[in-house]
């Protein structure tokens, strides 16, 4: 992959992930856009974006064009890494699902110091959000390193993630 397409501007270079909030989709009442990046969200009222609590250098973000050749079709795959504990504490059942069906809004904070909102689409809204495709628990292989656990929420739209440029 080059970095570029023919249908959007140069890919962002997303790297590692220093922070993720999560907003569950159904709480975003609005968002604002101009010259390409996001510059604001209405949540509902009570709603809250929900700073999830990540391994250092870990966790990824990726986006990828599923079609260079044609209409733009980006594949968004944000991958969390965190400590079990925490998310078991976090998430019960019903949460797990609803990350899976109703799906979730993203802010994501890289390792370079770009914000980028994945799971919220300019062009179709909420109707294409990140969702829960598979959680691992996951052994580590050296001595005495504590487990992990593994959630990958992935979503498809017709741009790469836009940037957030707060106003």
């Amino acid at each position: 992959m080059s970095g570029t397409t023919p249908y959007a501007r140069p890919l962002k270079p997303a790297g590692g992930i220093e922070a993720v909030w999560l907003i569950p989709a159904s709480d975003i009442v609005s968002a604002t856009y101009g010259d390409g990046c996001c510059t604001g969200l209405t949540l509902r009222a009570g709603a809250s974006a929900d700073q999830w609590l990540i391994l250092e250098q870990s966790s990824s973000f990726r986006e990828e064009n599923l079609n260079p050749d044609g209409p733009p079709r980006f594949r968004h795959t944000l991958t969390l890494v965190a400590d079990p504990e925490e998310i078991r504490d976090r998430l019960g059942e019903r949460q797990l699902a609803r990350l899976a069906t109703e799906g979730t809004v993203a802010r994501i904070e890289t390792a370079s110091g770009v914000f980028l909102l994945a799971g919220r689409s300019e062009k179709f809204g909420a109707e294409q959000p990140l969702r829960l495709t598979e959680i691992r628990y996951e052994s580590q292989t050296k001595f005495a390193a504590r487990p992990v656990l593994v959630l990958t929420l992935a979503g498809e739209d017709t741009a790469p993630a836009p940037p957030i440029r707060e106003q």
